[in-house]
């Protein structure tokens, strides 16, 4: 009905804004997210996902009850990560830092064993303040086992540590 979630001017903070006069109409602080730079509301907008660049993690945010169910990446991350050469990282830990643009893809045909689907998000890896190539990243996720693995990544060869996106084409091509 006109209206758009977004991150707020305050880092920590999602929110609901009149699409027509900006009011806001519902917000929401996000505890342990700093500069929450893209929010993507799925299942009828009852849940957001939200990418929180300072904190180097991916949320997903119960949205009617105000609480974030859990966070992939960074410091108080609930996932087991591997990287793409098998290594596992405790949960706390993240393999990228200020990302930009994660997005939630859902269930994808991946490179899960068995032939499953999985989850899948997408992001810019900017590795901030990592002194490494930044990178277009897809990592897989399982909710139920609470793990997450990198699956793809193409190096940029150059450092970039504001903007960044990985978007899918209709053609399966990322850009």
């Amino acid at each position: 009905d006109g209206a758009v979630w977004m991150p707020m001017l305050s880092a920590d903070t999602i929110g609901l804004l009149n699409a027509t006069t900006g009011d806001t109409l519902y917000s929401y602080e996000l505890p342990h997210c700093r500069d929450a730079n893209h929010v993507q509301l799925i299942e009828q907008d009852a849940t957001a996902m939200v990418s929180c660049r300072a904190t180097n993690s991916f949320l997903k945010v119960d949205v009617a009850s105000k609480r974030t169910t859990w966070a992939l990446g960074g410091r108080w991350g609930n996932f087991t990560l591997y990287d793409l050469d098998g290594r596992a990282y405790a949960p706390g830990t993240s393999l990228w830092h200020g990302q930009h643009n994660a997005e939630w893809f859902g269930e994808q045909p991946g490179n899960a064993s068995a032939g499953a689907t999985v989850s899948e998000v997408l992001m810019f890896d900017n590795a901030y303040d990592e002194g490494k190539s930044s990178r277009m990243l897809i990592v897989e996720v399982d909710e139920a086992k609470l793990e997450a693995r990198e699956a793809w990544e193409f190096k940029t060869g150059a450092y970039t540590p504001v903007y960044g996106d990985n978007d899918r084409l209709p053609t399966g091509n990322l850009l």
